[in-house]
């Protein structure tokens, strides 16, 4: 699957990249084997884990929606 989860976009890429740690660590088990990225979108960093399956991917963002973090999965291409 290229299926994405994106846990969230900043003007900084720095923080993009200190959130995506940050949730790495607190849902390890929710993006086991998903590879973690920052892309750039304009002015913006995208906090996103790539490369799970359409469930694995509406799971996770399940999971983190009921501890309030924002995501957003993405379909592939």
């Amino acid at each position: 699957g290229r299926w994405t989860v994106q846990v969230g976009a900043f003007k900084d890429e720095r923080v993009a990249r200190n959130w995506l740690g940050e949730i790495n660590r607190r849902f390890r088990s929710e993006f086991a084997g998903a590879e973690r990225t920052v892309q750039t979108a304009g002015e913006w960093y995208r906090s996103r884990f790539t490369g799970l399956t359409e469930e694995a991917a509406r799971s996770a963002c399940s999971t983190l929606a009921a501890r309030r973090v924002t995501c957003a999965v993405i379909r592939p291409d």
